[in-house]
């Protein structure tokens, strides 16, 4: 599987980058598009809202995905950036960024955090909390939020390995930063290329009904109250 993308450079979290985003599945939602619900075989929540989200925007075209940080999201992303000059000093290793690499197949991109050479590695840094940093140090086990995403970013970029980093300045300075390297499987790949695929596929058809949902008067047609 060769991914194709093309990189729309932009400045992240501006509103070029949000137009690049608008309609796609992007690495931040594969979990919420990957998630479950509590019973077998339902559809989870953030599942559904993301399936209709990505419908609207496409409609509308504008993006629909909340711009609100809470604090804790704020400190995180700002201190990513200490996060990846940390990655330098230790490996020696020079990153690269990016804006947006935006598939030129499917509905779907990623941002990158950093990037090594030509996307042979990629880098996906972040700024957790304290306890969250704790455990993941007595684990060393990525979390699945960030498994997915990460999973989603080595689909599109077609990188052989993601370097996951969790930073926290508030521990003592050995314990600040730790970094473990997640590998490109074909089987994750294929597997994750599946359900994307399905996704979209759902995403098309949340376009098509909601096309179909007003005639001329605005009243809703007989095939849209099937559809509801």
């Amino acid at each position: 599987m060769t991914p194709t993308f093309t990189i729309i450079e932009c400045e992240q979290r501006t509103d070029e980058w949000r137009a690049a985003r608008l309609g796609r599945v992007t690495s931040s939602r594969a979990s919420d598009m990957l998630s479950e619900g509590r019973k077998k075989g339902e559809e989870s929540a953030g599942r559904r809202n993301l399936r209709w989200q990505l419908a609207l925007e496409r409609l509308c075209g504008r993006p629909l995905e909340s711009a609100f940080q809470s604090q804790a999201m704020a400190d995180g992303v700002a201190r990513e950036a200490d996060a990846l000059r940390l990655y330098e000093a230790t490996t020696g290793v020079l990153l690269r960024r990016c804006g947006f690499l935006s598939h030129t197949e499917l509905m779907t991109g990623a941002s990158l955090d950093a990037y090594v050479g030509t996307f042979e590695r990629i880098v996906e840094a972040k700024a957790p909390i304290l306890a969250t940093h704790g455990e993941f140090l007595r684990s060393g086990k990525v979390p699945l939020d960030y498994e997915r995403q990460i999973a989603h970013q080595l689909y599109v970029s077609g990188a052989k390995a993601c370097d996951y980093l969790s930073y926290q300045p508030d521990f003592p300075e050995r314990l600040r930063l730790r970094v473990v390297t997640v590998h490109r499987t074909d089987e994750a790949m294929e597997k994750h290329d599946r359900e994307l695929r399905a996704f979209l596929a759902e995403v098309d058809r949340n376009v098509e009904a909601l096309n179909t949902m007003a005639d001329p008067s605005g009243q809703l047609t007989r095939a849209a109250k099937a559809v509801a």
